[in-house]
This record gives structure tokens, sequence and C-alpha cells, in this order.
């Protein structure tokens, strides 16, 4: 990635949809999949030059340079939250919750996603629907 400076200008989220078992215990898989699809393009779109992902599950792997990372979740986390989930005639309440890592010299791939990780695990314990930098 370069040299310490530049790469400490880079930082990796991971966001999880809030409360997914029960859209697909309820609704089924295929509203699920309408979700988990739904939620990519938005994450997508609110994002400016960010690289978006499905990690595995219901999360989604982020990474972006640092110029306004927080600004730039706090947005991609409400545009979730505001768009008008619909599945046969059902309107759905769709959050996610994100944590997020800067770079630190000396950390591997997989040290860092784990400290984004560790991130996003505390956001879901203090009350979801939030970023957790």
């Amino acid at each position: 990635m370069g040299n310490g400076t530049e790469a400490e200008q880079y930082w990796v989220a991971i966001a999880d949809l809030d409360g997914f078992k029960q859209i697909n215990d309820i609704y089924g898989h295929n509203c699920g999949d309408y979700v988990l699809k739904s939620a990519a393009d938005i994450l997508r779109n609110a994002g400016n030059n960010i690289f978006v992902c499905r990690w595995g599950g219901e999360e989604f792997l982020m990474a972006g340079r640092s110029e306004t990372e927080t600004v730039q979740l706090e947005r991609m986390r409400t545009a979730v939250e505001a768009h008008p989930f619909e599945y046969e005639g059902q309107r759905l309440h769709i959050t996610i919750t994100i944590g997020m890592a800067m770079f630190r010299q000396g950390q591997s791939i997989d040290e860092w996603i784990d400290a984004a990780d560790k991130k996003l695990y505390e956001g879901k314990t203090t009350g979801k629907n939030r970023v957790i930098r």
C-alpha cells in the first residue's frame, strides 16, 4: 500500500443490516435477497469513491480514503434508514450499523478488518443504527 503515511489515509468499515434474521424469518429469503441487493445499491450510490462489497451474510465491507469518512459513512447509514423498502405490499424499516477503523502502521489486513469488526460489535451492542469509529 505504499509508505506508512499514505496507507494511514485509508479506512475500512463493516456494515451490518440490523435485524436481518427477522426479515428472513418473517418475510422469507426472497425478501431478504431484495433487502440485501437494495442495501448494496443504496450504499454504493450514497458513498463517494467508496468501495462496497458483500462481506458475507448481511454484512458489507467498505473501504475508502479518509477525507470525510465519518460524514460519508453517516450519509450511507441514513440513506439506508430513509429508503422506502417495500416487499409484497409490506413496508420495511431497515437500518444498518457500521464499524470503521483507520489503517495503523504495522497492522496486517486481518488486524485492520478485525478492528473495524470490533467497532461494529460495539455499535450492535450499544443501540444499533449508528456509525462507530
